[in-house]
């Protein structure tokens, strides 16, 4: 090519360029009265906070495209809950290099008609008001719809493609007017954020809706103070969460709730000095299912608390009003009343007897493969590995509430409570270690929430050898870290904690409720390299579940272990 022709080249490049910035438009600022964003002046570059508002109203024509260049700037429509503002878009590209904090906000009082949009990179944000939005697709969000305070808002026909982190609504902050949360055909999500239901208002959850919890500490909370008070409907609502720490549905003293045909899964129902209606829910793999506080009087009936580490926990107050629960076959301190009949005072603190039947039917089959491991010859003190696989063949899932060792030199490293959905497998890891030349047996026994066989037993043997042979003996130093379960768990009044360290240095353990507050210390002390226990004899401390934490360095871990009286 000539070097006129490359001059030439060049010259229609940066006249694309010139004509490009021409035909593009930096935005920012009040928009106070009737604006269009035309096809024409399109793409409009969003580079300050656009605001909309004094009853104005912005349309934006069909084709155009809205660019955000930086994080951090929006389109808000309205100022105030006065000052409002509404917007029009039918066929725009809302996109952003990055998805921090872009979006399109319509506050309190304002409008917004959003059709045949899409959001690349930027999420819509919806503030206590009721806009329609449909057959709009979202991308590269982690949450592409966010109810600031909840909305009735039309959203219909929205397509959430690939790149969205969570195919929902995030809900959060608080509900203060009468409003219903509507079944759009997907989920709400809290996050980082606790809903309260308060001043007065009424929160009534459609029916097939879903609540995903996606942090432990955050729940709905329906009250605020005895004289800011709410109200929760629920029914046929599932609650869900993928822990089971700290995650609720709380009541406060003088607000109400009436829930029914629901599912908590995950999460507990906590009731403050209330009296609401709890009726025909089925709870699930909750540490506890529902915590009764400060003379909590719930009218209880036909629940279904199968598959629970604790069903009720009654704090100071006697459970009435309460028939046909089906309280399951369950392990530990259940603190729970158990009436034969409506009304009949039971105070709590009651091992429960299941009485009624399941309100849903199926089996519960646990299969374990492996019913006797022989260890074989090993050398003392170097701790041997063996996985237990646990199925779950049946229709329900498999709760294993304990595991039990009848031998020291045999224990569990891993978790010792758990579930086993239909279908999955949990590994069960068993360690042996000799101390002595001898042989060595032990049973160990599973305990489930089979109804037909809870217990499944296992055999297990070895033999150690070389503690007379100090020469040819392997160090006493495991390879990595641990912190082993304690035995036997539950207690009373005495257990065990194996844990190992592999280089000298101090030790702490600690004891923490399910509240997460310190109770307890067991050792605060240096030690030396090795395998060691430690002796936790304690009858001061209530029925319950507790943590136990160890910190050695940068080594920390935790494990739960349950108290029996």
């Amino acid at each position: 090519m000539s070097k006129n022709h490359l001059i030439t080249v060049w010259l229609i490049i940066l006249a694309l360029f010139i004509i490009s910035d021409l035909y593009s438009a930096d935005v920012s600022g009040n928009i106070s009265s009737n604006t269009t964003w035309d096809l024409a002046g399109s793409p409009y570059n969003v580079v300050g906070t656009v605001t909309v508002y004094s009853g104005a109203t912005l349309s934006i024509e069909s084709g155009v495209t809205v660019n955000f260049p930086n994080d951090g700037y929006q389109i808000q429509v309205g100022y105030t809950t006065s000052s409002t503002g509404t917007l029009i878009a039918d066929n725009v590209t809302f996109t952003c290099p990055d998805v921090n904090d872009t979006r399109v906000v319509i506050l309190e009082n304002s409008d917004a008609t959003i059709s045949n949009c899409t959001f690349d990179n930027v999420y819509l944000q919806i503030e206590r008001t009721n806009p329609s939005v449909t057959n709009s697709s979202f991308d590269n969000v982690e949450f592409p719809i966010y109810f600031n305070g909840g909305s009735e808002a039309t959203l219909s026909s929205l397509t959430f493609e690939s790149n969205v982190t969570y195919s929902g609504i995030r809900i959060g902050n608080y509900i203060n007017f009468d409003m219903t949360l509507q079944n759009y055909g997907f989920p709400y999500y809290i996050h980082n954020q606790t809903l309260e239901i308060r001043s007065g208002a009424t929160a009534t959850i459609a029916s097939g809706n879903t609540f995903n919890f996606l942090n432990d500490g955050y729940q709905i909370q329906v009250g605020y103070t005895t004289s800011s008070t709410g109200t929760l409907i629920a029914d046929n609502v599932t609650f869900t969460c993928p822990d089971v720490n700290d995650t609720r549905i709380r009541i406060l003293e003088n607000s109400g709730a009436t829930i029914s045909n629901c599912i908590f899964d995950h999460t507990r129902l906590q009731l403050d000095n209330v009296s609401p209606t709890i009726t025909n829910n089925r709870f699930k793999k909750c540490s506890i299912a529902v915590l009764l506080q400060n003379g909590a009087t719930p009218t209880f009936y036909n629940n279904d608390l199968f598959n629970n580490i604790l069903a009720v926990q009654n704090e100071s107050t006697t459970l009435a009003n309460c028939e046909n629960n089906y309280w399951g076959h369950m392990s530990g301190p259940q603190h729970t009343s158990n009436p034969s009949g409506e009304g009949e005072q039971i105070e709590g603190n009651v091992d429960p007897i299941p009485f009624s039947s399941s309100p849903y039917t199926g089996t519960v089959t646990p299969i374990v493969l492996k019913t006797s491991v022989n260890y074989g010859i090993v050398t003392v003190n170097v701790p041997v590995d063996s996985i237990i696989k646990i199925t779950s063949e049946g229709d329900i899932d498999v709760l294993v509430t304990r595991i039990e060792s009848d031998n020291e030199a045999f224990f569990v490293t891993s978790p010792t409570r758990f579930w086993t959905e239909y279908g999955d497998t949990n590994n069960v890891i068993v360690r042996f270690v000799a101390t002595e030349d001898i042989e060595y047996s032990a049973t160990l026994t599973i305990h489930t929430n089979n109804p037909d066989n809870p217990e499944i037993y296992v055999a297990l043997t070895g033999m150690g050898t070389g503690a007379s042979n100090i020469e040819n003996q392997l160090p006493k130093i495991p390879t990595d870290y641990f912190l082993g379960q304690n035995y036997p768990n539950p207690f009373n009044p005495s257990t065990t904690i194996r844990f190992g360290l592999v280089q000298p240095q101090t030790v702490r353990i600690e004891v923490y409720n399910v509240n997460g507050q310190k109770i307890l210390t067991i050792l605060n002390q240096f030690l030396q390299a090795g395998y060691h226990s430690v002796l936790l004899n304690n009858t001061s401390l209530p029925s319950g579940i507790y943590y136990y934490r160890i910190h050695a360095g940068e080594y920390e871990d935790v494990k739960k272990m349950i108290i029996v009286r």
